[in-house]
Parts: C-alpha cells; structure tokens; sequence
C-alpha cells in the first residue's frame, strides 16, 4: 500500500487549526453569537455543530455536539435574541441573564443528557423560551428532565421520555400552546417537584404522566393550569394504596384557573404551620379512576394543612364517570370581594360533599350526580343549587339544603334534572325559591319543610314531578307561610305534578297562579287554604285533600283578571267553603270542573254559603258537576251568584245543601243561574230561593237533571224544563213535600219520583209531558180554562195525580188551534188519578190499571184502556160536553184492551150529559163494566168486547150492540138492539138484566143464556124486558151449562112485559152445543106469562123419536130446534 505523508510545516499548520477549533473536553460553553467582538457575546443567531457560536473562555469554538458538554445563554453582554437551533446534543443548558431580552430557542431537536430530580439538566437563572423538540437521552426511574433556578422556563416544544421530572428551587416551567411534556413507560414516581417554591403552570400546552407505578401518582410544588391540560396517574394497582398527586410541605398550590387538570385524587404533605391551597378558579378538574386493585379513599380528603377555596372562576369538577368524595371543605376565597364562581359538576358519575361548603356562587349539576352527605342547620351546600336535564342532586342526610338563613339552600333550579332520591328529608328555607323546567324533586323521609316556599314552573314540553321516595313523605308548609306555585302552559296537560302529600304547620295557603296545569295528587293533602288565581289547578287522583280554610279559585292574589279553573276528577276534599271569583274590580273567569270525587264543604265566609259562586261583580264563575258528590255540609247553602255571574252547571253525580240560593245578595249586581241538567240536586228545607234583585236562572233536565227533597221546601222561583223521556227534568219529594209557584216553562217535561207530594201552583207552560213515578203530584189552581200543567200526563203504578182548587177548569179547555195550556193526553199506568170537579178537553185518557177519580166534564175525550192484570177504574162522575163543533151528539168512546184481568175497565161514574144527546161507544176487545147511575141521552154502541150495566142507564137513548157482548146485573132504559155479531147475556155469569125498552135481535144476533140452576136470574140468566122482545130470523139463542150443572128446565131466559112479537120462534137459531146431555135436545119455545107478558122458555126434551111422540116436528139436527107459539 502506497502511503500518503504530510510535509511536516504543512502537519503542524493543520495541528494548531485543530486545537484552536476544539474545546476541551467535557467543557461549559457560552453562547456568543458575536463572533468578532472579543469575549462571549449575546445575540440572535444559529446553534448548530458548523458554527463557531460558542466561547470556550478563549476563543469561539464550534458545538462538540455531546453530553458530556454543556451549554449557557446568557453572557451579560448583550440583548438576547432568537436562536435558531439544528440537531444538537446537550449535557444541560443554563439561561444567565443577557445584556437584555430574553432567549427564545426554536428548531431542533435539542438531545439532552436525563439527570435525577435533585440535579437540573436546565437550570433558569433568568426566563427564556424553547420552543424546540428536546429528546432525551438516559432518562429511567432516577434520571429525567429537571428544571432548577429561579427563572421561568416558557416551553412549547414537545418532550416524551420515560422517566421521572422534577422541578427545583423557585423555578418555574410553563407549557404554551402547542408545547407538551408527557412521561411514559413504568417507573417510580414519575413527577417529584422536590422544591415547594416551584412552579409548573400549564398554559396552553399540556402534561401527562401516565407510567407513573409509585406510592404516589406524582408530588407537587405548585400547579397552576391555566389553559390546556394537565394528567398524572399511577398504575401501580396495589391494594393498600390510594393513588393521589401530593401538593408537597410547604406553602404550595394548586390553581384551577383555566384548561383541565386530570387526577385521580390530591392531597397534602404539608404540615405544621404550612398549608397547602387547592384554588377553584374556572379550570375543570377531572377524576381519574383509581386501579382496578386500590384502597379506598377520598377524592380531596379533609386535612388540616389543606385549604380547598373557590374562587371567581367557580370549582369545575368532572367526575368523569367514576364516583369520588370530596370531605374538604370546599370554602368561599376570603380575598375574593365578590361572590365566587360556586361548584358546577360535570361528567358521569357521583360527586359526594361530606363536609359543610361555604362557598357562595351556587351548585350547578350538569351531569351524573352530585351527593350531599352532611346536613342540619347548616347544610352541605349553600345559596342556589341548579339541576340541569339528565343530572342528579342527591343527599344521603338529613337537611342537607340546611335551614339558617344565609347559609342554606335557598333557591333551588330543577331544569330538566332530577334532586333528591334517598329516603331522607330536607329543608327548603328562608323564603325558598323552586324554579322547575320539567325534571323531577323527589322528597324522602317524613319531613320536608317548605319555609314560605316560591315555585316556579317554566314551560316545558315534561311534567315537572314532585314525588315522594317513601310512603312517610311528605312537603309540609312551615310556620303558617304560603307557597306561591307560578305555572307556565307547556305542551304537556299537566305542568306541575304533585305526588307527595302536602300538609302544614301553622294556617298554610298554596296560591296558584300562571296559565299552567298543576295537579295534586298525592294519597292525603292537608293545609289551610288553595287559591288558583290563574290558569288551571287539579286535585286528585283518587286522594284525599282536607283545607282547614276554603277552595279560592280566581282570587285576588294577582291583578290582571284571566282565567282560573280546579279540576276535581276523583278523590276527597273536605274544605271550610269554595270561593269562585273573589278578585275585586278584575274580570276573572274561575271554574270548577268536578268529574268524579267526594267534594264536602264545612263552614262559609259569609252568608252562610259553603259553595259561593260569583262572588265580585266582575267575576263569571261556573261550577260544573258531571260526576262525583257534592255536600254542602252544617246547614251551609248552595250560592250561584252574590254580585257577579255565577253558574252551578250539573250533569251528573249528586249535590247536596240545605238551601240553594240563586242570587244571594239584595241591591247586588249578581246574575246567578241553578242549571241541573243530569245528576242530582239534594235540597234541604231551605229550598231554592232568590234573595237578590238581580236575575235568578233556575233550569232542571236535559239528561235527567233531578231536584231531590231531603227535608220539605218551596220554592217561588220560574224554572225552565228541558229534556223529555228519561231525559226530562225531575223532582224527587223523596217523602217529603216540595211547592213549586213559579213557572215551569220550556220544551221538556216533568218527572215526578219519590213518596210525598209535588204541588205545582203557578201556570207552568212547559211542553214536555208530565211522568208521575211515586208519590203525589197535586196541581192546584186550574182556572180559566187553563190547566197548570198541559200536554201528555203519565201516572205510573202506586203514583198520583191530584187536581185541586181553581174555578173548575182542571185539565183545561183552550182551544184546541192554537197552543193551549191543557192536558191533551192522560196515561194512567196503575196509577191515580183524583180530578175532582175539572175539565178535559180534547183529550185521551189511557189506562193500564189504575184509577181515574173525576167529577167533571168531558169534549171530545177518548178513554181507551191497555191489557193489565189490574182493572181501570173511573169513579165519580162524567158530563159528556157538547161543543160547538158537537153540540147535539157529544160523544164519549171507550177503547178496551183484553187483558187477563177479569174486568178491564169499572165505571163508576155517574155518566151524564151538558146538552144534546151525549152517547157513548165501546170499543176494543176488553171488557168494560158500568156501575154508575147514568143520564145521558144519545145512544150507546158497544162494537167488541164487553159491555156490562151493572148500575142504571136512565137516559133514553137506543143501546146498539153491533159486535161484542152486551151484559150485566143493572137496568138499561133505552131501547136495545142486538145486530148480527152482537151478544147480550144477563150478567156476567148467571144474573138478571133489566131493560126497561123494547129488545130486539137481528138475524144473527146473539142471546146467550147460562144454565146453573133452576133459579131465574140467579142461577140461570134472565133478561127482563119492560115492554115487547122482537127476535128476527137467523137470530141465535146460545145456551151453556154454568158452574157443573144441568137440568130439564124449564128455564125462562127472557120476559118481555108487553109480549114478544115473534109469531113463533121458527126462524131462530138454537145453538145447544154447549148444554147438551144425552139423547136429549134442547127446545125453545114462548109461553104466556098472564096478561100481555111472555117468556121465550128453554127445555131439555129426549130425542128424536121422543119429540115425534109429543107431537113437536124437527126442523134441524144436533138440537137445533125451531118451534111455533101454541095456539
């Protein structure tokens, strides 16, 4: 090989270059950026290893590039500047004070040489800036970054190594925007700020320790974030260790100021007379989980040597998830003039305060739950607490909120969230204020107090709740305060729920008021007084509410007028009196809504009204009762209206006072109205009265609206009638008596029910028709041809209809063109009737059973009867009237039905006539029974059925039977004829009929004859004709055995006094079907009786040949046997 080999002058030149450009070894260099000025110079320029920027104390040299060297900024001489910084290596870096300014390093990266937490690899004597990566080399367990001196190292590089970090002196290391310094790897205690005048202050930037497996997750000098984040955790996972960041001994800090400071828990080594300071200031600290494997512990832990104040910024506590304790108190900065920034909690998980907190800028719960854990008279927290939507505020003892004015809960904001849920109580004091946006307050224990309590509800689109946790808790008023309860309308029907029961210590209102819904609802309530002054209110379901004081519903508690309703679905409420519209000189609409419930009232305010409508001028009330009761107890009245407008509107349920006045007040503007449209309206004897001057409304059916009687009463005022059918409007004497003398007008009906007496006095218009279930209803007073009472009339079965006083007139006679004030229809159904001396006009009385008591004229009235088991009865007298349209031939029909009763209608009556010939007709399959002694003169006509005189016909005129049966016991005077399909037979079984006129039988006509006996007119019929008996041919005698017997006769059915003009019977028809006997035949034949009388006799005769042999010719079989007079 071919050597190469320097001239030696050429050799040493080249050895002196060298050892002027190198320093010595392991060498302090200083920074000198003026490379021809003598001595080390500051200045801006380039650290690299090319450049010869460094001073060895002789001359410039170049970087070694080592960590055996070490460099420092700062030679006095100069103003510093930026320094722009190439990969280098370094043992350390000092910063000296320059001539001026301060050194500000970028670029990079910077290797450094790890030193232990007592040695700094970057010591500050004067401030400067890095801004450069710095890797570090020889970092471990012992060896990492450490900052020394008394200056401020501002940092915004980025640095990651595993190893620990230690801060010295009074030096302090702020992480910038864009700076971060993150220590890695498992090894002991990461961060050991050994020194408590040092700082490290997060700034922007941020720090994490995350490899930390020592006792400790880190000790601390002073911790300042301001912006950005700081995060120190152990890993070490050791069952006897609670891992926390220790603000080490001496007068440390930790400043929340800004950014957020991630922990697992902080704590104090300080003790003596140094404290440690944990300040709330606006930056969010954070709860890291402890290991899965770890001690118990607490979050901040009370110590002696630690204070936790809350500064302007507010304490922010994340918890991130996990639960952590704070029994630290956490205190109002006592160098703070104004209040603080208070707690607000956010993040997953449970925050539990132990200790009494006098911080004073509120709670604010933003996320999980925050736990209170110690109370009494002075609570946990303070001033405002604020529960926002999905957060809890929860107490775990008793009084948690407190109850010393000043240092208690004393406005509590539920918005959306959830406070309360441990079955303990707590108090609400000091003029407390409850502002819920939907959300739910859930009170536990058996009391909790409410101290002069405002609640606020804001509109939402959920119920705000509250609810009790247990059955022994309940909200008691305190002290004889109200709660004012202020409801806004959100979209929910019900704004403000309340299950909780309410009670009171001392005389306790709750005052409703906004356009909102809230609703009691609660098992049992009990307190002073409820005023909705405004918008909705409702009690129920199915509780019980007792106020010692009364029910206000729009009340003077606002101005302003408006509207307010009580709704009262279910449930009981016992209550001194309920008020409707007590807001003087206000317009205010107040209505109660009853549908369902037990309503009862006690006492009244004033005239003794335990349900007051009405009650100022400009006050429209309604209470509206469809279900339910209603008891106005203590002999209180019912009062619809005082001086404004009152309306008491039922449709159903049931009501019940001593007295119901209309309008209450004399000289009062009061327009009161009683509508009893369905339901039941219980009044006592007080009755239903006007006391005022102003209008009174009483209206009564619709959907069979009922006045019930629970003691006598009258009443003088006009009531309108509505509803007919079961739907009518009724009145239930319920065995006692009720006067009605005002007009009953309208387009319903009457229903009479229950035992006693209904008297109507005054003309009553009403349209409706008239029903009489039970007892008595007497109509008093007919006069002028006007009844009091018109239409359709129904007396049910045990029922009355009585008719007394007047001039006559009864059931009135107006004209029948125009609308007429009579009864145009009477249904008797086994009921009674006493009508005494009366008109009916143009009318039909209809009979199933009953009685019809009458004295009085009939025009142009139809009686007609139904099938009943019960005989019709019509007793007393009648006087067919002859009108104009009638006068010479006034007529009287009877229409009656076949029931299974024996006689379906008994008159009893005396039947006469006014003028003309008054007649009568019967009608109908029934049978039909005259007992009376009759005058009238006109014809009578029976078409069907049965017609039995078993009184005297005196008048004159013709009795025609053209179908049916013509019968009875009595005397008819008139002539009788029996045409073809009509039968006559004397009795109604065996008897004795007297006609005092001629008879005659047309062919086919019927003379029926029964045979019991051989006793004429007792035992076998006998009709006793007063002048002459014709029977034409075809005529038909109808004979029948009675009662089992039979015999030969002979038997006289008929006498004629004058003879009877047949000159034989061969042309009659003997019909013996029903009386035959053997080989034997009935003959019938007419006998002389003496003088002019003669008898159409009956015998039973063998046959034929038997017949033959008296010489009697056959001229028919089966019995039928035509025979002349013997010569």
């Amino acid at each position: 090989m071919k050597s190469h080999v320097l001239p030696v002058g050429m050799s040493l030149v080249a050895l002196a270059l060298v050892l002027l450009s190198a320093p010595a070894l392991a060498a302090t260099l200083t920074w000198d950026a003026d490379t021809v000025t003598a001595g080390a110079q500051d200045g801006a320029g380039t650290w690299n290893t090319a450049l010869n920027n460094w001073h060895d104390g002789a001359g410039n040299v170049l970087w070694p590039n080592t960590t055996g060297d070490f460099t420092v900024f700062g030679a006095g001489s100069g103003p510093a500047g930026a320094v722009a910084v190439g990969a280098v290596t370094t043992g350390g870096i000092t910063f000296n004070s320059a001539g001026s300014g301060a050194y500000v390093l970028s670029g990079g990266p910077i290797t450094l040489q790890a030193r232990s937490s007592t040695t700094p690899n970057i010591t500050m004597n004067s401030d400067a800036t890095i801004n450069s990566p710095i890797t570090m080399t020889g970092a471990n367990n012992v060896n990492g970054l450490t900052l020394g001196g008394s200056g401020k190292l501002t940092f915004g590089g980025t640095v990651s190594y595993n190893g620990l970090m230690g801060l010295r002196g009074t030096s302090t290391l702020s992480i910038t925007p864009g700076g971060s310094v993150s220590l890695t790897g498992t090894v002991g205690n990461q961060i050991i700020f050994a020194d408590a005048g040092s700082t490290l202050s997060i700034d922007g930037g941020s720090f994490s320790s995350t490899g930390n497996n020592g006792a400790t997750a880190g000790f601390c000098g002073n911790l300042t974030v301001n912006s950005g984040s700081f995060f120190a955790q152990s890993n070490e996972n050791n069952a006897s260790r609670y891992y926390s960041v220790v603000l080490v001994n001496g007068n440390t800090s930790l400043n929340l100021n800004g950014g957020t400071t991630s922990l697992q828990a902080v704590t104090t080594s300080a003790s003596g007379a140094n404290m440690s300071t944990l300040n709330f200031n606006g930056g969010t600290l954070r709860v890291i989980a402890q290991p899965p494997v770890s001690a118990a512990g607490t979050f901040i832990a009370s110590h002696g040597n630690l204070t936790a104040q809350v500064q302007a910024g507010g304490a922010v506590i994340d918890t991130n998830g996990n639960n952590a304790t704070i029994s630290e108190p956490l205190i109002h900065d006592p160098g703070l003039a104004g209040a603080d920034g208070g707690l607000i909690k956010n993040g997953n998980g449970a925050l539990t305060l132990t200790s009494v907190n006098t911080y004073t800028g509120g709670t604010t719960v933003n996320q999980g739950t925050l736990l209170l854990g110690t109370g009494g008279s002075t609570g946990t927290i303070r001033g405002t607490a604020t529960v926002n939507a999905g957060a809890i505020l929860d107490y775990t003892a008793a009084n948690a909120f407190g109850y010393t004015a000043g240092v208690s809960v004393n406005r509590l904001d539920i918005l959306g969230g959830t406070v309360g849920g441990a079955d303990v109580g707590n108090h609400f004091w000091n003029s407390f204020q409850l502002n819920m946006t939907g959300g739910t307050l859930k009170l536990g224990g058996t009391l909790n107090e409410f101290h002069n309590p405002t609640i606020t509800v804001n509109s939402s689109s959920t119920t705000a709740q509250i609810v009790p946790v247990g059955p022994s808790a309940v909200l008691r008023l305190r002290d004889g305060t109200s709660a004012l309860v202020n409801v806004a309308d959100g979209s929910q029907d019900v704004d403000l729920n309340v299950s909780v029961p309410v009670t009171q210590n001392g005389s306790c209102n709750i005052n409703k008021i906004g356009p909102g819904r809230i609703a009691l609802v609660a098992l049992t309530n009990s307190f002073n007084q409820l005023n909705v002054a405004a918008g909705p209110a409702t009690l129920g379901t199915a509780g019980t509410v007792n106020t010692l004081g009364s029910i206000q519903v729009g009340n003077a508690h606002t101005s302003g007028g408006g509207s307010a309703t009580l709704d009262i679905p279910d449930g009981s409420l016992t209550t001194g009196w309920i008020q409707l519209g007590n807001t003087p000189g206000t317009a205010i609409t107040a209505i109660v809504n009853q549908t369902g419930g037990a309503v009862r009232t006690t006492s009244s305010p004033a005239e003794s009204a335990g349900l007051r409508l009405g009650h100022y001028p400009a006050s429209i009330t309604f209470y509206n009762l469809s279900n339910g009761t209603l008891l106005i107890d203590n002999g209180q009245y019912l009062t619809c209206a005082v001086d404004g407008t009152g309306t008491f509107y039922q449709t159903g349920g049931e009501a019940t006072a001593t007295r119901v006045v209309v309008n209450a007040r004399s000289g009062g503007g009061g327009n009161g109205t009683l509508n009893i449209e369905g339901g039941r309206l219980n009044v006592g004897s007080g009755g239903i009265t006007n006391e005022g001057s102003g209008p009174a409304t009483v209206k009564v059916g619709g959907d069979g609206g009922t006045i019930r009687a629970t003691a006598s009463f009258s009443s003088s005022l006009p009531m309108t009638l509505s509803g007919t059918g079961v739907d009518a409007a009724t009145f239930d004497t319920n065995g006692n008596n009720i006067a009605l003398s005002g007009a009953l007008s309208g387009a319903g009906g009457l229903i009479k029910d229950g035992a006693g007496t209904l008297t109507l006095s005054g003309l009553n218009p009403y349209t409706g028709g008239t029903v009489i279930h039970d007892g008595i209803l007497e109509v008093s007073g007919s006069s002028s041809g006007q009844c009091r009472i018109r239409g359709s009339v129904t007396v049910n079965p045990g029922a009355e209809l009585r008719l007394t006083g007047g001039d006559g007139s009864g059931f009135g006679y107006t004209s029948s063109a125009s609308p007429s004030q009579r009864v145009d229809t009477l249904n008797i159904v086994d009921g009674l009737v006493n009508a005494g001396n009366v008109h009916l006009y143009y009318a039909s009385v209809n009979m199933t059973g009953g009685d019809f008591n009458v004295t009085g004229q009939f025009g142009n009235v139809a009686v007609n009867t139904l099938a009943s088991a019960n005989t019709a009865q019509i007793a007393g007298g009648i006087v067919i009237r002859g009108d104009s349209w009638n006068y010479l031939t006034p007529h009287l029909p009877f229409t009656v039905a076949d029931g299974a009763a024996g006689v379906d209608l008994l008159v009893s009556a005396n039947i006469s006539e006014t003028a003309g010939t008054g007649r009568i007709s019967k009608l109908g399959a029934g049978t039909m029974v005259l007992t009376g002694t009759n005058s009238y003169s006109g014809t009578t006509t029976v078409e069907a059925g049965t017609l039995l005189v078993n009184g005297s016909n005196n008048g004159t005129g013709a009795v025609t039977v053209n179908g049916g049966v013509l019968g009875g016991t009595g005397v008819i005077a008139g002539p009788v004829t029996i045409n073809g399909g009509g039968t006559i037979g004397a009795g109604a079984s065996p008897g004795h009929l007297t006609l005092l006129s001629a008879y005659s039988q047309a062919e086919l006509g019927v003379l029926h004859a029964e045979l019991g006996g051989n006793e004429q007119g007792i035992s076998y019929d006998w009709i006793e004709v007063g002048t002459t008996a014709t029977l034409a041919d075809g005529a038909i005698i109808d004979i029948d055995w009675y009662g089992g017997f039979w015999g030969h006769g002979p038997f006289d059915i008929l006498t004629a006094a004058n003879g009877i003009t047949n000159v034989d019977l061969s042309g009659i028809v003997l019909d013996g079907s029903g009386a035959s006997y053997g080989e034997h035949a009935w003959v019938a034949s007419i006998v002389s009786l003496g003088g002019e009388a003669e008898a159409i006799r009956l015998e039973l005769v063998p046959e034929p040949l038997t017949l033959l042999a008296l010489g009697m010719g056959l001229t028919g079989l089966g019995g039928y046997v035509r025979r002349r007079r013997p010569a």
